[in-house]
């Protein structure tokens, strides 16, 4: 059974590379929609994704949310992170921030950067529970080990917030090291602040942070 389904979701993704026609993405539709009755979480996913999108099917956020709900059960933190966004933003159905928090909880224990975030941003808004900046913090720098540059830029604001500059600028160059278009500007705007030494001292906390980061 285990093979059948694989086969019908490899089926369904191959019809979905490229640029496919509408009437391929009808048909991988159909596909993930045989393999989802079968149990296929990964299936039931991808449907929610199209769904969510309108992407070779009529538009349906609320159908989205349930087939997300259905993949989540089955263990899977992609899903599970997109059903917590949902829940969040309040599509498909009610906004629950409670039910959401929970589920960035559970994507974030997996080590997953997005739901490391999410959760992080949760925290320092005190949204599903009380607000927690030390937790935030720590939430932050796991989602930037696991690969989130953004959470190394969203890290940089808080130093700058909490009028630290050296430790800012050290997390904005960390964020531009991986790619993030817009931590450049904001270390630039930082460094218009400090003078040598303490740029100095922000290049060396940098190279730490680099050293802990790939540790």
């Amino acid at each position: 059974m285990t093979s059948d389904l694989d086969t019908l979701h490899a089926k369904a993704n191959a019809l979905c590379r490229g640029r496919p026609s509408e009437g391929a993405l009808r048909r991988a539709f159909g596909l993930y929609a045989q393999a989802a009755a079968q149990g296929s979480g990964a299936s039931m996913a991808a449907m929610a994704r199209m769904l969510e999108t309108g992407r070779g099917v009529q538009c349906s956020e609320r159908e989205a949310l349930r087939f997300y709900q259905l993949a989540a059960e089955d263990g899977l933190a992609d899903p599970a992170w997109r059903l917590g966004m949902m829940l969040a933003e309040g599509r498909g159905g009610p906004r629950d921030d409670a039910q959401a928090a929970e589920l960035f909880s559970s994507t974030a224990g997996k080590g997953d950067p997005r739901g490391l975030l999410s959760l992080a941003r949760f925290r320092l808004a005190g949204r599903g529970g009380p607000t927690d900046v030390l937790q935030a913090r720590i939430l932050l720098k796991q989602a930037v080990k696991a690969g989130a540059a953004q959470a190394a830029v969203e890290l940089s604001r808080l130093f700058e917030a909490d009028c630290d500059p050296v430790e800012a600028w050290a997390w904005a160059r960390l964020g531009e090291s991986r790619g993030h278009r817009g931590a450049r500007a904001q270390r630039l705007r930082l460094a218009a602040s400090l003078d040598g030494s303490q740029l100095e001292a922000a290049a060396l906390r940098f190279a730490a942070l680099t050293g802990n980061v790939h540790g």
